[in-house]
């Protein structure tokens, strides 16, 4: 009975010990079918994100395509722009080019019928126009300026053939001093038209910066008035013994060769 017993426990030990390796054994066959599955779920993970990463690489070149048609068309835009634009530009240069030749044309049309209607003769005014258009490409005044300035001067009744170089005699003078022109042109034509030189166009050429009264005097001295003062020919210019000739002179010897102002338009 005791054998038996000992028997029979020790059946139920290694039938213990049998159930104990067959529940480890089911436990590693577990432990392997998770693993597979992990495994298995791993890999369907990383084929969802190859795919993810395919579409998103998809939908990057079709986005770097759409830039670049864009890119492209952008170009043809920009290109088509500039080409538009410099048409325009062209036209709006080549408009107000013909403008303003028409504007030009017609203001010398405009200044030779003042010069013409103001002279009396249409040869001598054409004449004297071809001069004065000439001498303007050289002269840092206006040819339109040149012009009314010449009618002005033929206004005040200088001679027709003295128009151009007494002009030119102003015009330098004027250059040299850095006045206007129109200041010389009224006191000169003031001494012409009063045939002698007066008190208010002392003041006028002496404001200007031309020193008249000495000038005065060196003429009368070297006409042989020896040791004359400007005192003295201020009663010459009270008495009206100083003629528009003289007053002439003078803008003549400062504008000849040798003169502070020879060729003073030029220079």
């Amino acid at each position: 009975a005791l054998l038996e017993s000992k028997i029979n426990k020790e059946d139920k030990l290694a039938a213990s010990a049998d159930a104990l390796a067959r529940q480890r054994e089911f436990r590693l066959e577990q432990d392997k079918i998770r693993v597979a599955n992990r495994a298995l779920v791993t890999r369907k993970e990383h084929t969802r994100e190859i795919h993810r990463g395919n579409e998103a690489k998809k939908k990057t070149g079709l986005l770097i395509g759409a830039n670049n048609r864009g890119l492209y068309l952008g170009g043809r835009l920009s290109s088509d722009m500039s080409n538009s634009m410099l048409q325009y530009i062209s036209y709006f240069a080549a408009f107000n080019f013909l403008k303003n030749v028409a504007l030009i044309t017609g203001e010398f049309e405009k200044q030779k019928v003042a010069l013409t209607s103001i002279i009396g003769n249409a040869q001598i005014a054409e004449g004297l126009f071809e001069q004065i258009k000439t001498f303007a490409v050289k002269s840092p005044f206006q040819f339109k300026d040149l012009v009314s300035f010449t009618k002005q001067l033929s206004a005040y009744s200088i001679p027709t053939s003295e128009l151009f170089s007494t002009m030119k005699m102003l015009a330098d003078t004027s250059a040299g001093l850095g006045v206007g022109m129109d200041r010389l042109v009224l006191a000169y034509g003031q001494i012409r038209a009063a045939s002698v030189l007066r008190g208010q166009e002392i003041r006028q050429l002496t404001e200007a910066g031309i020193p008249i009264m000495e000038l005065l005097r060196q003429k009368f001295e070297a006409l042989g008035e020896e040791g004359i003062t400007v005192s003295e020919v201020f009663d010459k210019v009270s008495a009206r013994l100083v003629p528009f000739s003289m007053v002439a002179e003078v803008f003549e010897d400062m504008t000849s060769a040798g003169g502070k102002f020879f060729r003073m338009q030029d220079k």
